[in-house]
């Protein structure tokens, strides 16, 4: 089904849409059709489902169901009779949850007899989640945890005429759950109590922002085509919103800008247009090969691709940047002149220049983060001998063709430009070969001109005493030119090794700062810098020592003579390196990167004090609480059994047989109290020490809970359980899952009112499974939720419970050590609601037998 063309009397399609249910869609569309009614329309509720909220049925005022003369409004919500509404004719029907079937069981939706209401003339005013629209299933589907079993076609959704959002905050929609003006606490399971979290709240809202956004921009380019004419004037629709126009090369290092565009983008939440210019004189290391990858990573991001044909890169970019109102302009440009992404730098400046409401981005492909080999920035002063002899030999080879050159040449050139010539391969070959090489050419050079170009020639004599000076003068020259270009060459060096050991430092010092752990981020860095097989930290002395921290192979197992530096003051923490040689500098610097590794030992070690320092504090706290429960609750019933057994002892008296049995029947009680308060306190301790073990297993809920109920001593207080026969096991440990929730359940009945009920319900949410608890007690503030799962914490209890305030301590530490959550949540109308969430057997989890760690 599809929305048809606008007939001139074609009824209109009005939608009030929403990010959840509560937010009042369905009052805006009675007070829609109140509006209409009081201005003498004629319009009827075609189908309507308040959920007994007395706001919404209030507001259907003197409206009428298309099927009753005058309805109360507790009409069948899944019942639309699209016949008797066209028999009716009325000017405008109001259909509620447009997404949904005509009635139960029906496989006809309600969206289906739009164009039929419409084309006859009807205007329609409904109502409709975001996560009704089908392009938004899947993604509504991982927001709240479900998927909707009917939903709308988009066409159907974006050819209304109107579309209104009507929005509300989570928090002001979660206050009115917590009142009870949505849903009543009895209709709450597992999935709405998911759906109404702050976080499912918050992620819908924004998805319909969103969406009415992108229809707002499609309605304002609908009727807008950009010319010529509105491209080279500039004129286009006003922006409001972000778009990102990148430039498409072909070029290698393209992935890099598209990357850093999809980065821009993902954080704007905005899209993407890819360009690609077309002219004469596009770069010849062009591959189709790479421009189909290029456009492969547009695609995968979801941006569209275009080609624009134009002279000029820079007019052509900007103009198709203003011709789409982007916001930003992503431009590529590598440190090679010849490789620049867009052509060079002057066509980059060119587009920074003219780029007018748009800001521009020029991405370096060059610039990426490499790591810095400092053994390859020697600062030897000396040239191997290999490389020496190489230059020597080239160097005389090419004196020697020079020579041959000149010399079969008819007209014999100067002697000075001969040795200017000359000056030039001694110079060249001092810059790669040092200060050696390049004398003994100069030495030869003058050899070569005195014996082949100096009058007498083919002799070592030198008739001119002119030709002397020339001679001397070319071996000073060369040698000076030689001895600067050799102490540039080695400047340049050091300079570059400086700057290497300048970042490779300021990435430790970004490694220390950044890291929790740091030793081994550096002990990495240290092996990638200086381009060791390994590196490791050895403790111990002697003959005997142990790694604590390596990274590389192999692992050295003792200090060595020329790669450890000590740690410590007394030689029992050495940092040790294989596998590379180093010369002074190289050493030099490494000592400052043991120096970065001791502080990062030593802060290891202030992090294993801190950590012990808490384990006895809390271990003090959990000590004093202890023995405060001791003085206190474990008195009282040690108390009561004292007096009935000295009671009973007692021969003064001639206690009845009702006295004795109310004798033994409280001793009886007070030992059950006793060995339950007892049992918590083991159980706390074991939890805090991290002795528990536990076996988790494929688990029914349903005998779990049933289990739970039955421990439970029998109470004033109904009890209501309400569990899916479809629901999955979970993966838990039965015993710990049944201990848990009969603390829990035991405590929503102790602050449940006679008259109200306690409800455990449970229902699957994605990959897991939730269980709800549900109380009707004066509930439980914001600020005190986390205080409650504290050992021996009662807040502002005054009733005589027999605890020590150890139930949810122990629910939150079972629950916790099954890989479980557990936390507070409002019950709608009153109270507080405590939700288990536990995965489900799809999860693969140990099924063995573990102990847990220290659970606080």
């Amino acid at each position: 089904m599809e929305i048809r063309q606008k007939a001139p009397d074609r009824g209109q399609l009005r939608i009030y849409l929403g990010a959840a249910p509560g937010v009042g869609k369905t009052y805006a569309m009675l007070d829609e059709g109140n509006r209409r009614l009081r201005r003498g329309a004629d319009v009827v509720i075609g189908c309507l489902d308040t959920h007994g909220r007395p706001g919404t049925q209030g507001q259907i005022g003197s409206l009428d169901f298309v099927h009753t003369a005058r309805s109360t409004g507790t009409s069948d919500p899944d019942t639309f009779d699209i016949e008797a509404t066209l028999l009716r004719a009325p000017a405008a029907v109001l259909i509620d949850d447009l997404a949904s079937p005509d009635s139960a069981g029906s496989m006809t939706c309600r969206w289906h007899h739009l164009d039929e209401l419409l084309d006859a003339g009807i205007d329609v005013v409904t109502t409709l989640n975001i996560t009704d629209i089908d392009s938004l299933r899947d993604v509504s589907a991982s927001i709240t945890g479900t998927r909707n079993a009917q939903t709308v076609p988009d066409e159907v959704v974006r050819g209304a005429d109107q579309i209104e959002l009507v929005d509300m905050s989570p928090e002001a929609l979660r206050r009115r759950l917590a009142h009870g003006n949505i849903f009543p606490a009895d209709q709450i399971n597992a999935e709405l109590g998911h759906y109404f979290q702050p976080s499912t709240l918050a992620a819908l809202r924004e998805l319909a922002l969103l969406w009415v956004a992108d229809r707002v921009e499609e309605s304002r380019f609908s009727d807008f085509t950009p010319t010529l004419d509105t491209v080279d004037s500039g004129r286009s629709a006003p922006v409001v919103r972000d778009r990102i126009v990148v430039v498409v090369s072909g070029l290698p290092g393209g992935e890099t800008v598209i990357r850093r565009a999809s980065q821009l983008a993902l954080k704007a939440r905005t899209e993407i247009i890819g360009v690609r210019v077309v002219h004469g004189n596009l770069p010849s290391d062009q591959s189709d090969l790479a421009l189909e990858e290029q456009r492969q990573s547009l695609r995968d991001i979801g941006a569209s691709y275009h080609e624009v044909v134009g002279v000029s890169v820079a007019d052509s970019v900007v103009g198709f940047a203003q011709s789409h109102n982007a916001t930003q302009l992503v431009i590529g440009k590598s440190a090679s002149p010849s490789r620049a992404l867009v052509s060079n730098d002057r066509v980059v400046a060119q587009i920074v220049n003219r780029s007018t409401g748009f800001d521009v981005h020029v991405v370096s492909v060059d610039g990426g983060h490499h790591e810095v080999k400092l053994e390859k920035f020697s600062t030897n002063r000396d040239h191997s001998p290999r490389r020496r002899l190489a230059t020597l030999t080239i160097g005389a080879a090419l004196l020697m063709l020079i020579s041959i050159v000149q010399l079969a040449l008819n007209n014999r050139p100067s002697l000075s430009t001969t040795l200017l010539i000359f000056l030039g391969v001694c110079v060249l070959m001092a810059a790669f070969g040092g200060i050696l090489v390049g004398s003994v050419l100069a030495v030869a050079a003058i050899g070569i001109a005195n014996y082949y170009f100096v009058a007498p020639v083919h002799t070592w004599r030198v008739a001119n005493v002119e030709n002397v000076v020339d001679l001397a003068v070319f071996l000073s020259v060369t040698t000076t030119v030689s001895v600067l270009t050799n102490r540039a060459n080695q400047r340049s060096l050091e300079a570059r090794r400086a700057r290497a050991e300048t970042e490779a430092l300021a990435r430790t010092t970004a490694i220390l700062g950044a890291e929790h752990s740091p030793l081994a981020g550096l002990i990495s860095h240290i092996r990638s810098t200086f381009n060791f097989d390994s590196v490791a930290i050895l403790e111990g002395e002697a003959s005997v020592w142990r790694c604590t921290e390596h990274d590389g192979e192999p692992v050295p197992s003792a200090p060595n003579l020329t790669g450890s530096w000590p740690l410590d003051t007394r030689g029992t923490v050495m940092l040790v390196v294989t596998g590379g040689v180093l010369d002074v500098e190289s050493r030099r610097v490494l000592g400052v990167f043991a120096d970065q590794v001791r502080v990062a030992l030593a802060a290891r070690q202030l992090q294993q004090v801190a950590a012990q320092a808490d384990a006895i504090a809390q271990a003090d706290a959990l000590r004093t609480a202890l023995l405060r429960a001791v003085s206190h609750d474990l008195r009282t019933p040690l108390s009561s059994i004292k007096a009935s057994v000295s009671s009973l002892l007692s021969t003064d008296v001639n206690w009845s047989d009702e006295d004795r049995l109310e004798f033994l029947g409280t001793i009886d009680s007070q030992t059950d109290r006793l060995n339950r308060l007892v049992g918590d306190l083991l159980d706390m301790s074991r939890l805090q020490g991290g002795a528990l073990t536990i076996r988790i297993v494929p688990t029914a809920l349903d005998e779990v809970i049933g289990s739970a109920l039955a421990s439970i001593a029998p109470v004033n207080v109904p009890l209501t359980m309400d569990i899916h026969d479809d629901l999955p096991f979970v993966a838990a440990d039965p015993v710990l899952l049944e201990r848990a929730l009969a603390n829990i359940i035991s405590n929503a009945i102790q602050w449940t009112p006679p008259d109200h009920a306690v409800r455990v319900t449970a229902g699957s949410v994605g990959q897991t499974v939730q269980i709800l608890v549900q109380d009707r007690g004066p509930g439980i503030p914001h600020h005190a939720r986390q205080l409650v799962f504290e050992p021996f914490q009662r807040l502002n209890d005054q009733r005589s419970t027999g605890g020590v305030g150890l139930g949810l301590a122990l629910s939150k530490g079972f629950v916790t050590a099954m890989h479980g959550t557990l936390h507070v949540d409002d019950t709608p109308g009153g109270g507080c609601t405590m939700v288990i969430e536990l995965p489900s057997v799809t999860i693969d989890l140990p099924t063995t037998a573990e102990p847990v760690a220290s659970i606080t």
